[in-house]
């Protein structure tokens, strides 16, 4: 985020390129940490819920902006910031971490009468699958990990789950335009890996899709566990939990080749599927289209789990709710006593 012309924050990114460059002495920038708290707010009484606890009218707050606000009786200011992982209607609050019990309690109470509910890590895959979010050290992780400096700091370890072979390391990582977000490369400067993001948008090899499960399949998994030989077994509602992102699966087509790779597999019990986001080989993808997904890890029993090809995001594909760039908040209603 941009707080001012000479002033950049980042938030629960991976900081180890950035430190290594600002401590070389090459370059006029100073780091400082801050502790902080960052909770999330999403769906249609998000807005009315965060403008009853503060007291303040936020409706003009339009998507990606963010306003310092207060809470009524705390002597602390609280960031509101219109965005979220959901795909629809959300806000994030942040502020000094001191204050996080006073002000998530505060929020909590004012957002009981509206039905508020508490949603715990678990559910963070969920919002950022089906939303259309993907996210490092969930869906992919990062090629920092090839970084051998980086691996005689780091307190974690590449863990490399799914049927993709553990030594293919690229196959857990991604490019900007394998996840979608080219479109936020600015080509009027210089910066690290311009060339190669360019040469890649001009012939781009793979694109990101959403798969749907077969509900069947997924049956059949639950069911295994239930006999002397069964597949490997499928948390819920993220199939591999913690840090998911060295978890990939082989996508094949009909015939056995690999067109791609999958994400962890990730349930909705609103839309009542289980999903994973997937790159795919571009002139593979058309929607409507059936794939199998090998489900188990590397030289292990694998099941194959059929799967059709969604738009990404899913959310969109399913078109039940606003999306939050362009919400009608004249719809929600005032929070203001």
């Amino acid at each position: 985020m941009k707080d001012a012309d000479d002033v950049y924050r980042t938030t629960a990114g991976c900081p180890y390129p950035v430190l290594p460059m600002a401590t070389s002495g090459k370059y006029d920038v100073k780091v400082k940490e801050k502790n902080v708290y960052v909770f999330q707010f999403s769906g249609p009484k998000s807005l009315t819920i965060i403008e009853k606890v503060t007291q303040t009218d936020l409706h003009d707050l339009k998507f990606l902006e963010f306003r310092k606000v207060r809470i009524p009786g705390l002597d602390t200011d609280i960031e509101v910031n219109r965005i979220g992982m959901s795909g629809t209607l959300a806000y994030e609050l942040r502020g000094e971490q001191e204050w996080g019990p006073d002000v998530y309690n505060a929020c909590f109470e004012a957002g009981k009468e509206y039905g508020i509910k508490r949603l715990g890590w678990r559910d963070y895959t969920v919002n950022h699958t089906f939303g259309g979010f993907p996210q490092m050290t969930v869906h992919w992780e990062i090629s920092i990990y090839n970084d051998p400096e980086f691996l005689k700091v780091s307190p974690f370890r590449l863990i490399c789950t799914g049927s993709v072979d553990p030594s293919d390391s690229r196959a857990r990582f991604r490019t900007p335009v394998e996840v979608d977000w080219e479109w936020m490369a600015k080509f009027n400067h210089e910066f690290t890996g311009r060339e190669a993001l360019e040469k890649e948008m001009a012939n781009p090899k793979r694109k990101i899709v959403t798969l749907e499960f077969n509900n069947e399949n997924i049956i059949d998994v639950y069911a295994s566990q239930f006999t002397n030989d069964p597949y490997k077994y499928m948390d819920m509602p993220c199939a591999v939990q913690a840090m998911c992102g060295g978890h990939q699966d082989y996508v094949t087509d009909q015939d056995g080749k690999v067109i791609g790779f999958a994400s962890v597999p990730t349930y909705s019990s609103h839309y009542e599927v289980m999903a994973a986001h997937a790159s795919l080989d571009i002139p593979e993808i058309e929607e409507g289209r059936e794939v199998i997904v090998k489900w188990g890890d590397y030289d292990a029993k694998q099941k194959d789990l059929r799967a059709t090809i969604r738009p990404f995001p899913y959310i969109r594909y399913i078109g039940d709710v606003q999306d939050n760039r362009d919400y009608d908040l004249s719809s929600v209603p005032s929070g203001l006593d």
